[in-house]
Parts: structure tokens; sequence; C-alpha cells
């Protein structure tokens, strides 16, 4: 390896380094003040009694490694937790960043060392590698996760509903569900039932899970659950009366999925027709279009061209969701 390689090399990882602090710098924690004082109250409520130590280790995930603690200085080091615990994988929050790292000085290599693409553009290219295509497939694998949950849990309400009707408690009907359920919903509520044998109360084990889901079908649940308790009323009709509701919201979702259907392959279209019109020009005329990859400035150009490419397709990415 050459003096320029090396220094190149070093350069790099400084780069992706000082994107993944901005990346965690911008974050930030958004957590309001409100879920933060409840979060702290919950926590002295934990330490009050007698199951205090059981309960915080029953609470701590699965990232409290070595790599982990290193990284604890990530300002977003809670969203990130939380985002990697959406996914049901043991993924933790080191293991993330040094193989976001690694993967990324692998493209920057692949690039700049075998291909002989210039420094800046491998540097750009790797840190989209590195950085953007980790954080997709999280998002896609915590995003399956969260729809097989919302697709599965009307049933299991049902499930807790008819408990109810027979005598049992919620707590045996959340019991029964964690037996009876599969996938996501199985994992979580057999979470609920471990906090709530270890001594924490209802409320507090389903806010935590709330939390640390953050779906908004499981919030009208805990919600629900909570008002009663507090207020009193026919448990039974309240549920059944939620998962109708969440019924009737995933269909909405999936009817308003349907009609924009056009409109997101549109998107999809108009956002991969720059890429399919570079790949075209780099086979038929590698020379015409060599400039771009071999020379500094054209570097420059392609750099901005990839990033407004980006912007473009968050944009269009925005208006082709709709939040039901």
């Amino acid at each position: 390896m050459s003096n320029d390689t090396f220094i190149m090399l070093v350069v790099f990882s400084g780069m992706l380094s000082l994107l993944l602090l901005g990346v965690a710098l911008l974050g930030g924690d958004r957590t309001d003040k409100r879920t933060k004082k409840r979060a702290a109250q919950l926590r002295d409520r934990w330490n009050g009694t007698g199951h205090s130590t059981e309960a915080a280790g029953s609470l701590r995930r699965k990232e409290e490694d070595g790599l982990s603690r290193f990284f604890t200085w990530l300002p977003s080091i809670t969203l990130l937790r939380r985002r990697l615990e959406r996914t049901g994988r043991d993924i933790s929050v080191g293991k993330y960043v040094v193989l976001s790292s690694l993967l990324g000085l692998f493209v920057w290599g692949l690039l700049h060392i075998v291909f002989g693409m210039g420094g800046l553009l491998a540097g750009l290219l790797a840190i989209v590698g590195g950085v953007g295509v980790p954080h997709i497939v999280i998002g896609r694998m915590a995003n399956k996760r969260v729809n097989t949950f919302v697709r599965d849990f009307p049933e299991s309400i049902d499930l807790i509903v008819r408990g109810l009707r027979s005598g049992l408690p919620i707590q045996e009907g959340m019991k029964v569900v964690a037996t009876e359920g599969a996938g996501p919903i199985k994992t979580e509520f057999t979470h609920i039932a471990e906090l709530i044998n270890l001594g924490v109360t209802m409320e507090d084990a389903l806010v935590e899970t709330a939390k640390r889901l953050d779906i908004t079908e499981f919030n009208f649940f805990v919600t629900s659950i909570s008002l009663q308790r507090e207020t009193g009323g026919n448990l039974a009709e309240i549920l059944e009366n939620i998962s109708e509701a969440i019924r009737n919201r995933h269909m909405m979702k999936m009817k308003v999925k349907a009609l924009s259907s056009e409109a997101r392959a549109s998107a999809l279209i108009i956002g991969m027709l720059p890429v399919a019109v570079t790949l075209a020009l780099y086979v038929m005329s590698p020379d015409y279009i060599g400039l771009l990859f071999n020379d500094f400035r054209g570097n420059i150009a392609l750099g901005i061209a990839l990033c407004s490419f980006t912007f473009g397709a968050t944009v269009m990415k925005k208006m082709a969701n709709f939040e039901i």
C-alpha cells in the first residue's frame, strides 16, 4: 500500500467518524420532558420495592456489552438503542456502529484501491454504504416487525376480552396471549408477564413496553387499561372497541397504500432514472462519463449530484407516504 493510499485511508476514517458524530448530534434525544419525568418516577418506584435489582436487570437490553458501553458518549444512544430494539434482533449499539464503520471502509477500499475511483467520490459512496445502507436495513426490519405486531394485535386483544368475560383477571389474559401468541406478539407479552412476575405493577410494565415499542395501536391499548383502572367501567367492552378501532385503522392504511401505489411507483421510476442513465453511459461511452469518476472536479460535481439526488428522493418518499 502506497503512502498516498494510507493517508487517504486515515482521512476517510476521520471523515466517517465525524459523520457518525454529526448524525448523533443532529439526532438528539427527542423524548419530551413528560416522558422523561414518567420514566424517572418508574425507576424510583422500582427502586423502592424489594424487586428493584431483578426488575432493573430485566429492563437492561442486550446491548450492554463492552462495545456498547464504549459508544455511550453518543448523544442519541437512546434513540439508536430503541431503534435496534424495535427489530426484535440481538443487535447491540456497539455492534451496529462497528459494523457500519467496517462496511464504509470496505466500500471505500473496494472503489478507491481496487477500481481506482477518486478518493473524494469513493468517500462519498462509502458514507452512503456505511451509514445509509445499515440505516435502511434496520428501518425495514423494524417496520416489518411493527406491521406484523399491528396485524396480529386485534386477535390478541380479542383473546384477552374472552378471558375477561370468562372471569380471568387481565394479567392472566396477558399470560395466555404470551403462551398462545406468535412472533412479536408472543415476545412482547412474554416480556410484560415476566415483569409482572418480578413484582412490577401491570401499569408500569405496560408503560415501559409502550415506550420501547412506540406503536400507536399499543399506546391505545395501554391508555385504555390505565383509564379504566382509574375511572372504572367495563374493561371487556372497552378493549373490544379498541380491537375494532385497530382493525379499521389497519384496513384504512392498506386502502391508502393501494390508492397511493401509483404515486410511489412514479417516485421510484423517477428516482432510478438518473442511476440508469449513468450506468448506460458508463457502458456505452466510458471515456465520456469517466471524467466524473477520475477527475477531481468531476468528483465534486458528482458529489453535489448525489446530495441533490438523495434530497429529492427523500422529498418524493415523504410526499408518497400518508400518515393515518
